[in-house]
């Protein structure tokens, strides 16, 4: 399936914008003249949209809010997909602020812990002391 991120609809970043964005799981897109230049994931999209515009913010993440122009999201029905859907995006886009997700050389597993009650996480490196299986992806 083609997610043509052009044609989401997009808000323009103003004061409390995301104060209209669900608090469902998803992936959020910042813009700058049309093109991603930052994909993300959310388990809550509207508290992890909020935080960008917190007054301390690292001086990357700073820049890139002020670069950006517009946002849109895609809402999702669980935190692995909204995982498997950034992941996705990033390659097909290559947004210029992810830059550890575009780098082939620290691939993304998807992994079972080998706890009692076993998690799906994911990693970028194995540890098969707590990693029961691997599936890169």
């Amino acid at each position: 399936m083609k997610y043509p991120v052009g044609s989401l609809p997009k808000t323009k970043l103003s004061p409390r914008f995301y104060l209209d964005l669900p608090e469902n799981p998803g992936v959020y897109i910042y813009f700058k003249d049309k093109t991603p230049i930052y994909i993300g994931k959310a388990i809550n999209l509207k508290k992890r949209v909020a935080s960008y515009f917190r007054l301390t913010l690292e001086v990357k993440t700073k820049r890139m809010i002020e670069e950006a122009d517009a946002i849109s999201y895609i809402k999702v029905v669980s935190e692995l997909e909204a995982l498997l859907l950034e992941a996705k995006l990033i390659r097909l886009y290559q947004p210029k602020y992810n830059i550890i997700s575009k780098d082939d050389k620290h691939p993304l597993y998807i992994s079972i812990t080998k706890e009692t009650y076993p998690r799906v996480i994911t990693v970028r490196k194995t540890d098969l002391n707590i990693i029961k299986s691997i599936a890169s992806f």
